[in-house]
């Protein structure tokens, strides 16, 4: 027993390190994920050939070939000659028609291209069992996003074939007259600020007049051209020449991801709407070796021109299949690893040249604009 107590404590303010090793790390109970532009738009197409023709039935074949029937000039089939009257035959006048035997007879022609698969597209997801219980996600859900990231791929790469080879193959413009002003259907129309209004009315005219209400065209294109046209000096806003106000690049609504339209253009360009595509981080990424590498197909490798496409429904024949059922390997003794793998093939083929037309602007900063240098503040 203690009867007297005298006793002292020191002087120590709380602080938050009396409690460190109670400490807990806290997680968000979401796990959050970047969401960007996708791309698609595919579905556009409508090709006169039926997917089914290419890809079934791959026992037998694995190729399709498809069948044309030329145009052919009318003027070639119809034979035309003067009308002579009998000399001595004036009052009346009377045809002087030889009756010779014989008849006339024209041909028709036909062409053919073969349609192969051009590219194998492989996805797969495999964990070890052992640690089943330990991993994040399921082997099927890693496999589900697998395959939509193959979806996307094979859009964006169909895209590129389409414009990459409508530059390197253009058809040759169909009358002498436009040919004055584009020999094929592809031409480099410079500025698109000071020159994409006059050049692509007479495109468009072209196209109209050659083809005329036979075709369904779409006029498609990067965002960079909607920039270009609502800048000041932009021919555009001639309302002169062309008729649209000068607050009309306002009236265009910027709209993340997916096409849209762009706000109307005038009616001088035959009342057609363009369509801006999306554009997506996923365009530009890097190689295995560190070299950078861009996917978007309506900007040009060294990026300094971007594409306008014009392209009719029944142009352009695109698909995937499936190369195979999905396989599943289960683990063995030997291998505790489970797996799933799938393969595809690809195909993509310009059924009509002539019904796609290319345009590339000048891809540049707006005048003025330096590049800043990263944390200068400059």
């Amino acid at each position: 027993m203690i009867c007297n107590v005298n006793q002292k404590v020191a002087s120590q303010p709380l602080s938050p390190d009396d409690h460190i090793p109670l400490l807990q790390m806290k997680y968000s109970a979401n796990i959050l994920e970047d969401k960007f532009a996708s791309f698609a738009g595919l579905d556009y197409f409508q090709p006169e050939v039926q997917q089914m023709e290419l890809t079934g039935d791959l026992k037998h074949s694995q190729s399709l070939i498809v069948r044309f029937k030329n145009h052919d000039n009318p003027f070639n089939h119809v034979e035309i000659s003067d009308v002579v009257y009998k000399s001595d035959m004036s009052c009346p006048p009377q045809i002087d028609f030889q009756c010779t035997p014989g008849c006339i007879s024209t041909a028709p022609s036909w062409r053919q291209k073969e349609i192969r698969f051009d590219k194998y597209y492989r996805v797969g997801a495999q964990w070890c069992t052992l640690l089943e219980d330990v991993t994040y996600e399921t082997l099927d859900e890693r496999m589900r996003e697998s395959l939509e990231d193959q979806k996307k791929v094979q859009g964006i790469l169909a895209w590129n074939y389409l414009i990459c080879q409508s530059i390197a193959n253009p058809a040759k413009t169909l009358n002498p007259i436009d040919a004055k002003c584009f020999p094929v259907h592809y031409i480099d129309g410079g500025s698109a600020a000071a020159n994409a209004y006059p050049l692509l009315g007479q495109v468009i005219g072209y196209m109209k007049a050659m083809f005329g209400g036979t075709t369904d065209f779409a006029i498609l294109t990067n965002r960079f051209f909607e920039q270009d046209i609502i800048s000041a000096d932009s021919s555009a806003h001639n309302y002169a020449n062309t008729g649209i106000p000068t607050d009309w690049g306002t009236k265009t609504a910027l709209i993340q991801g997916g096409w849209r339209p762009m706000a109307p253009f005038g009616g001088r360009l035959w009342g057609e709407q363009i369509l801006i595509a999306p554009d997506s981080v996923d365009f530009y990424g890097k190689t295995s070796d560190g070299k950078a590498i861009n996917y978007n197909p309506f900007v040009n490798d060294d990026l300094t021109k971007y594409y306008m496409v014009i392209v009719s429904r029944r142009a352009f024949y695109t698909g995937v299949v499936p190369f195979g059922p999905q396989q599943h390997y289960l683990p063995t003794c030997e291998n505790k690893y489970e797996s799933l793998e799938q393969w595809f093939l690809g195909y993509n083929d310009i059924l009509f040249p002539n019904e796609v037309f290319v345009i590339a602007f000048d891809l540049n900063c707006p005048e003025g604009t330096k590049p800043g240098t990263a944390g200068t503040g400059n």
